[in-house]
C-alpha cells in the first residue's frame, strides 16, 4: 500500500492504462512507479469504483472511474522508483 498525495490514509496503486497496454500491463506499471515494487501478476481481484480529481472525460464522467484490482506477489523492492519523492510504501 502507498500513501495518499491528497490527504491521509493509505490507498493501492492505481491509474490509468494506455492505448498500447492491457489493464494487466498498466496494473504492473503503476506498481513499479507509485510503489517501487516488481512482482508476478496474480488473480484477478474484481473492480472498485473511485473518483479522480483530474481524469474527467467521456470514460469517467464526473470523475466517476472504475479500477481493476489484481493480487500481486511481490518479488522485488526497488530502492528508487518514479514517485519516491511523493509516495511511501507500506
Amino acid at each position: 500500500m502507498i500513501n495518499s498525495t491528497s490527504g491521509p490514509g493509505l490507498l493501492f496503486p492505481k491509474g490509468g492504462w494506455e492505448n498500447d497496454e492491457t489493464v494487466q500491463e498498466a496494473a504492473v506499471r503503476e506498481a513499479i512507479e507509485e510503489a517501487g515494487i516488481r512482482g508476478e501478476l496474480m488473480d484477478f481481484l474484481g473492480y472498485y469504483p473511485f473518483k479522480s480529481k483530474n481524469h474527467q472525460d467521456e470514460f469517467c464522467p464526473e470523475g466517476s472511474c472504475k479500477a481493476a484490482m489484481f493480487a500481486l506477489l511481490v518479488k522485488e523492492e526497488l530502492e528508487s522508483w518514479p514517485e519516491q519523492s511523493t509516495r511511501n510504501r507500506t
